[in-house]
């Protein structure tokens, strides 16, 4: 059982956690660091914590079913009153973590065994249920353009819903796992011990989520692709091909009728 396990298996599953640790956060800084770069060199790139990834899912189904209101609403309050919550959400469990640590030793650095138990199972327990409204409100609007997809307006937002569905596959698969995981740790009852193991190894969902960012976003906008393609002629030191772009000039002359008269002679 998980409770006597031997130190030698102790050290087995910590090698494992630090080797997908160091793997994912090899592949993800890479693609984090060419996406900031990709955001600051391009200006069409200029446009995710579980409370900003709800708000941005609201946010879009505000738009689809008051588009009028949603163009005429202010920028800047809305904006701020997104930021808001998110951090009010972030800032009382960072305050309420650090009021209730204590000088236990954990056996992993991770969110969960970080945090004060009773304040981790509340940071858990929230975030699941943040998540499946999050997946919820997605499925609204994959509903409603579906439902509604006869007019314009909504047939141009299907081509969004194409890569909204990618991320929302992923998103569950990685945060949503990683989360419904830590607190299903709880639900089968395990010892201290066994408990820190096995929400240790949700870390792996967790990788995947803050990893896949970028590759998504090559993969689903050519935009992006383009510029990562750019950038990495820059770091191999290679001058890029520019692409020759052909134009073709129409021309069109105005030819006036002319009126020929023919006289006959006798």
């Amino acid at each position: 059982p998980l409770d006597k396990m031997g130190e030698s298996t102790m050290t087995y599953i910590r090698w494992c956690v630090v080797s997908e640790i160091l793997f994912f956060n090899i592949v993800g800084v890479f693609g984090n660091v060419q996406l900031l770069w990709t955001t600051y060199r391009k200006n069409a790139t200029h446009s995710k914590p579980a409370v900003v990834i709800l708000l941005t899912a609201i946010d879009l189904l505000f738009a689809l079913l008051f588009p009028i209101r949603y163009r005429l609403f202010p920028t800047k309050p809305y904006v701020v009153a997104f930021i808001l919550i998110g951090s009010c959400y972030a800032s009382t469990f960072a305050v309420w973590g650090w009021i209730a640590r204590d000088d236990d030793v954990i056996p992993f650095c991770n969110p969960p065994l970080g945090l004060a138990p009773h304040v981790s199972r509340m940071w858990s327990s929230t975030n699941v249920i943040i998540n499946s409204m999050v997946v919820l409100v997605y499925g609204v609007i994959i509903t409603l353009v579906h439902v509604k997809g006869v007019s314009s307006a909504y047939q141009e937002n299907r081509r969004v819903l194409r890569r909204l569905k990618v991320i929302v596959i992923i998103f569950v698969c990685s945060w949503y796992i990683a989360l419904l995981g830590v607190n299903f740790g709880y639900v089968l009852g395990f010892s201290p011990d066994a408990l820190a193991i096995w929400q240790s190894n949700m870390v792996l969902f967790a990788l995947v989520c803050y990893s896949q960012t970028f590759y998504v976003c090559i993969w689903r906008s050519p935009e992006y692709l383009t510029a990562f393609k750019e950038q990495l002629c820059i770091m191999m030191c290679k001058k890029q091909k520019r692409q020759r772009r052909e134009m073709t000039r129409t021309t069109t002359t105005r030819i006036r009728p002319q009126i020929v008269l023919a006289l006959d002679s006798k």
